[in-house]
């Protein structure tokens, strides 16, 4: 039985896994190795470099100040603030996050409500190209504690998919509370799903 050396130079592994040359234009980018496994750069991201799609296509956002939360449905959560997302999948002007690449997604995020009366609900979905793909509503019997409505689903996207966060709050209009950890939204690239 013969085995092939595994005394292989670094220098040598850009050219064994046909890793490209860091990237200083063209927007998001994807190279397929010739094991067939994606790679992902962005010019200005990590200086270019190439990167495993799951090691770095992961984002947060937060709403930082308490915020209105209407009684009307398909109207996205405001999230204002990064707490982390470097290839830019989020757009604060639309409050959407776009998938630069195919593949299977974790989307998870939380709305909190401040109850004002015993009774109140607050709803939170998340929509992909508009559908409601996941739901969860929670609704509180006092008003000493924030309500809150958490989602984690797991889905498949194409590249270009839009996915927000929405709620909504029964009866009326009501204050959602801002914070990192009270009022936030993500996303987690898994794997192509191949």
């Amino acid at each position: 039985m013969h085995f092939q050396s595994t005394n292989i130079a670094p220098t040598q592994l850009p050219t064994l896994y046909g890793i490209q040359t860091p990237v200083t234009s063209g927007g998001f980018q994807i190279h397929i190795d010739p094991m067939g496994d994606p790679w992902v750069a962005k010019p200005g991201v990590f200086g270019g470099s190439w990167n495993k799609p799951a090691d770095v296509l992961h984002a947060r956002w937060y709403v930082a100040a308490n915020f209105s939360i209407p009684n009307i449905a398909n109207v996205a959560v405001p999230y204002d603030t990064m707490r982390n997302d470097p290839y830019g999948m989020f757009n604060n002007s639309t409050n959407m996050y776009t998938t630069p690449m195919s593949g299977i997604y974790r989307f998870y995020g939380q709305v909190d409500m401040i109850p004002t009366a015993s009774g109140q609900y607050v709803n939170c979905m998340l929509r992909q190209n508009g559908t409601r793909v996941a739901q969860t509503q929670s609704h509180g019997s006092s008003t000493n504690a924030g309500i809150y409505a958490y989602i984690n689903d797991t889905v498949l996207a194409n590249a270009g998919d839009t996915f927000y966060m929405e709620s909504y709050t029964l009866p009326n209009a009501l204050t959602g509370g801002g914070g990192s950890h009270i009022t936030f939204f993500g996303v987690d690239y898994l794997g192509h799903g191949e």
